[in-house]
């Protein structure tokens, strides 16, 4: 009798723990990833708005101007803008297309590991699936991309998210190993806890 009570006390104790430490592991997963997803979307944003690339730096003689800018009073915090050298460590790719979505232009310019012919398969993939939305966003393996409707037909940016996305499978990859090894603790703490929660029956 004390042995079954003592193993329900376990599995009951156990599974509270593993409900709790679900639900704190994927609210932190699904946190993670919504910041990767909300950074490349924005990214995107400003590459399509700027034509399909990142504007050119800024001349030298605009040095003085972008240092009072940067010591501003009323510049917001850091958090809220966008970092100045994202130009410089973006890897991301355009396709353009016309009005009739047949591939005009290609640049992989920002981007080794994608050749012409590999971003014109990519391009194709997405328009092809369009239907009659005049805008699309997802992952393409790990490039972020958004397709968007243009006065002379679309672009698609694709955004190279392979550096985050292994920093987050790394992150998932902890977490089950931690979730893995509480659970082990848990149950022989809740095992040797359970002789005197039971010994009052």
């Amino acid at each position: 009798m004390e042995k079954k009570l003592r193993t329900k006390f376990t599995f009951l104790s156990v599974c509270a723990f593993f409900i709790a430490l679900m639900l704190i592991s994927s609210a932190l997963i699904y946190a993670n990833y919504n910041k990767i997803v909300k950074q490349a979307d924005s990214t995107l944003e400003r590459i399509i708005n700027s034509g399909g690339k990142f504007g050119m730096p800024k001349d030298n003689d605009d040095d003085d101007k972008d240092d009072e800018r940067k010591h501003s009073p009323d510049d917001k915090d850091d958090d809220e803008k966008p970092d100045a050298e994202e130009p410089f460590f973006s890897r991301y790719f355009t396709v353009k297309f016309n009005s009739n979505k047949t591939i005009s232009t290609v640049d992989t310019a920002h981007i080794y590991a994608v050749s012409q012919s590999d971003a014109k398969t990519y391009g194709k993939q997405i328009i092809s699936n369009l239907g009659s939305s005049t805008e699309k966003t997802g992952f393409l393996y790990n490039y972020r991309y958004k397709l968007q409707k243009t006065a002379d037909g679309y672009i698609c940016v694709f955004l190279s998210c392979s550096r985050d996305l292994g920093i987050l499978k790394v992150f998932v990859r902890n977490n089950i190993l931690i979730a893995i090894v509480s659970l082990m603790f848990i149950s022989v703490i809740s095992w040797l806890l359970s002789k005197r929660a039971v010994s009052p029956l």
